[in-house]
C-alpha cells in the first residue's frame, strides 16, 4: 500500500488531545486507523442501505443470495 503524505488542520483542544493521548511517532498511524474505520463504516452504511433498497425492489430476481448481491454491487453492476 502506498504511502500519501496529506496536511490536515485541527482544532487545538483536539491536538492538544491527541498529544496527551498518542505519542508523536505513532500519531501519523493513529489518525490513518481512525479515518480508515470511519470511511469504512460509511461504505458499509452506503453498502447495507443499497441492499435494503434492492431488496424491497420488484427488480430484485427472487432467489438471489446477498453474497451475490453484495458481489455484483462491488463489481459495479446492478442486480
Amino acid at each position: 500500500m502506498a504511502v500519501v503524505e496529506r496536511t490536515f488542520v485541527i482544532d487545538e483542544s483536539i491536538a492538544k488531545q491527541l498529544d496527551e493521548l498518542v505519542l508523536f511517532d505513532e500519531q501519523s498511524e493513529f489518525v490513518s486507523e481512525v479515518l480508515a474505520k470511519q470511511i469504512y463504516q460509511i461504505n458499509k452504511e452506503k453498502l447495507l442501505k443499497k441492499m435494503q433498497t434492492l431488496r424491497q425492489s420488484d427488480k430484485v430476481p427472487d432467489g438471489i443470495s446477498t453474497t451475490d448481491m453484495i458481489y455484483q454491487l462491488r463489481q459495479g453492476g446492478q442486480v
